[in-house]
């Protein structure tokens, strides 16, 4: 039992981020055995050594597996190109899905069709990989095919292992922005990215053939620069506790 002149007060973390509700002041006891060194009970610096240890164990063994699934498991870069940013007013114009290692596959919408068809085949194709990555796609991407899937009565896209790695940069580096093009220059020194052009996307969504081309070379450079970026930002993630949604 701990007595109250050993409590200062509560604290909201305790160990690995649980709530204890208690803090042992330097030199207390805390009514846990014996005193040793330093006014610390002998039984309290022997279980934090050994929680300590185990925190140690649980990193190298949270690094050890992320590797071990980068390099056993089936990875894609995931990117879309669309007419509008509300998926019930517009509709996807590209899809690019780039397999890790692999040449980019295009998906793009049919001229009388639409997206009608494209969205089955994109959810389709993502469900052949183990883990899907892509920028600010939490926000954008998979919401809006998940729309688009529902406009067009298709099945709902299922289970996927998706990583954003829009989130990671946000989280770890401190960039002037976290937009695609800025991380790719300031970690690579260049970008790939197209401008996204205004007339151009006008002019697609019209039919335009030239303009789809276009779009579709700014898609498959994004999905590319994903892939560059994976294993510079990757080592922040811990992989393996990655949910499926």
């Amino acid at each position: 039992m701990v007595g109250r002149n050993n409590i200062l007060g509560a604290t909201q973390k305790g160990l690995d981020g649980l709530e204890t509700g208690l803090y042992y002041p330097l030199g207390s006891v805390g009514g846990h055995g014996s005193e040793g060194e330093g006014g610390y009970s002998v039984a309290d610096v022997a279980q934090w050594t050994l929680e300590e240890a185990r925190k140690d164990e649980r990193a190298a063994a949270a690094i050890a597996k992320s590797q071990w699934l980068i390099e056993n498991k089936s990875w894609c870069f995931f990117d879309l190109e669309t007419s509008n940013l509300n998926a019930n007013f517009g509709e996807i114009l590209v899809g690019c899905i780039k397999p890790k290692g692999k040449k980019v596959e295009v998906y793009t919408a049919d001229e009388h069709f639409g997206d009608m068809f494209l969205v089955e085949e994109l959810a389709g194709r993502l469900q052949d990989f183990d883990y899907v990555v892509g920028w600010y796609s939490t926000g954008f991407d998979f919401p809006y095919l998940a729309t688009r899937l529902q406009v067009a009565k298709a099945p709902n896209l299922g289970p996927v292992r998706h990583v954003d790695l829009y989130y990671t940069a946000r989280k770890n580096l401190a960039l002037s922005s976290n937009r695609l093009q800025m991380v790719a220059e300031s970690l690579l020194g260049k970008s790939g990215k197209t401008r996204i052009i205004p007339t151009i996307w006008t002019a697609a969504m019209k039919g335009d053939r030239k303009a789809m081309g276009y779009i579709e070379k700014h898609c498959v450079a994004d999905v590319k620069e994903l892939e560059l970026l994976f294993p510079l930002l990757a080592p922040y993630r811990n992989i393996g506790a990655t949910p499926v949604r």
